[in-house]
């Protein structure tokens, strides 16, 4: 009796760490809430020095290069981050656009895009701000014409198409950022006219191929089955050790 008992609880505490182990390992959900500051792929420029990003005119010359520190660029993951501090019209402006996309009040403007892009597979997976903390670049960027180009590193894979808008506060609406180009080894180069809040968003059949992406997928389904499998053992146990001990109780008063 002692014996049945011991492998029927051996066995339901197996299961219990089976299923607490699925769910730490299958118990996510895509989301853009707790990935870091997209990295910067440096270009060196012609003094040799190492910058994060270069400033052109209208035809594409170099007017400058932007060193390290002249851009901040916030995550929305750290608006809810108590140990980094955020700039407080950064918190409001990614708190904005971040409710604004996940309540459906603001829409992406796929259909802008020249290849022609269905919302309905589209997934946003990095959403950030970025904002000038040097005045000379700030007003260099406003002239028209000159642009900021900047080099992500996402590790994506060469043949996704990455759909990129920018937040016009003004306007109140995303604007597509026209230029800017797979460059095929994992890495994303964006042409801006000005810095602002930014997203990424590609389609969803690629989501899974990027390593960069927190493709978090939970199965629920496997889960609950897991769990109900686990209520019946248990259920199971109690009734077989309550039909042995009744079976006892029986001979022991017959004896």
């Amino acid at each position: 009796m002692k014996k049945l008992i011991s492998l029927l609880i051996v066995l339901v505490l197996c299961l219990g760490m089976v299923a607490t182990a699925s769910a730490s390992e299958n118990e996510f959900v895509p989301s853009i809430t707790y990935k870091p500051t997209p990295e910067i792929v440096p270009v060196v420029g012609e003094d040799g020095e190492e910058y994060i990003g270069i400033i052109r005119d209208a035809e594409g010359n170099i007017l400058d290069y932007v060193g390290h520190g002249c851009i901040l660029i916030t995550p929305v993951a750290h608006i809810w981050d108590e140990d980094i501090v955020v700039p407080a019209d950064v918190e409001r402006l990614l708190r904005f656009v971040y409710e604004g996309l996940t309540e459906g009040d603001m829409e992406i403007p796929y259909e802008k895009h020249e290849a022609g892009l269905d919302p309905e597979n589209m997934v946003i997976h990095d959403l950030f701000d970025a904002r000038w903390t040097c005045e000379e670049h700030r007003a260099m960027i406003e002239q028209p014409g000159v642009t900021l180009e900047i080099t992500f590193e996402l590790k994506v894979d060469a043949d996704i198409l990455l759909f990129v808008t920018t937040y016009d506060e003004e306007a109140d609406e995303w604007e597509p950022i026209v230029k800017n180009e797979n460059n095929g080894d994992g890495t994303v180069t964006c042409v801006f006219e000005h810095l602002c809040a930014i997203e990424f968003s590609s389609e969803i059949e690629h989501l899974a191929q990027t390593p960069t992406e927190p493709v978090e997928q939970k199965d629920e389904c496997s889960l609950l089955w897991l769990w109900i499998l686990l209520l019946v053992l248990a259920v199971v146990a109690v009734i077989v050790v309550l039909i042995v001990h009744k079976k006892r109780s029986k001979k022991s008063t017959t004896v």
